[in-house]
C-alpha cells in the first residue's frame, strides 16, 4: 500500500477526497484510488474531519459547480463505508442527506443536524426550520 504500510488509520484532507472524486490530476488521482480501494477492502482506516467534507462540498458546488444533489449523494456513499471514521458519523450523514434535501448550505445543515443534541439558537431564518421542530430531530 505504498506510504501507508503498518498505519492502521490515515488522516486525510479535502484535496485528496477533490482528487479522487475529479480526477482532474491523473497521478494524485492514482494515489487517492488507491488509498480508497485499500479503505473499500479493509485493508485501511481513514479519518475525515467534518472541516474536510466542508470544504469538499463548497469547492465541488461553488468553484466546479457541481449539482448538489450529486455531491450529497457521493458524499453519503464515501461517508457510509465501514472504515471512513469521522468525529461523529451519524451527525455528517444526516447533515449530508439535509444538504441533500433542503436549500441550506453545508454549514446549516451542520447546524440543523446538531439541533438534535442541543437546542439551537439562529437569526438565520433558513434555521428556524430545525429550532420550530419543522424537520425530523429523530433521524
Amino acid at each position: 500500500m505504498g506510504s501507508f504500510e503498518g498505519k492502521k488509520t490515515v488522516l486525510i484532507d479535502a484535496s485528496v477526497i477533490l482528487r479522487y472524486l475529479l480526477g482532474d490530476d491523473e497521478k494524485l488521482y492514482q494515489r487517492a484510488e488507491e488509498l480508497f480501494d485499500a479503505v473499500a477492502t479493509g485493508e485501511l482506516k481513514v479519518f475525515i474531519p467534518t472541516l474536510a467534507v466542508a470544504e469538499v462540498v463548497y469547492t465541488l458546488e461553488k468553484l466546479y459547480g457541481v449539482n448538489r444533489k450529486l455531491i450529497a449523494g457521493t458524499l453519503l456513499e464515501l461517508m457510509r463505508f465501514r472504515n471512513v471514521l469521522t468525529e461523529n458519523k451519524q451527525l455528517l450523514l444526516r447533515t449530508l442527506e439535509l444538504y441533500d434535501a433542503t436549500d441550506m448550505d453545508f454549514s446549516e445543515c451542520l447546524l440543523c443536524a446538531y439541533s438534535k443534541y442541543y437546542d439551537l439558537l439562529s437569526f438565520d431564518p433558513k434555521l428556524e426550520k430545525c429550532t420550530a421542530g419543522g424537520m425530523d430531530k429523530s433521524s
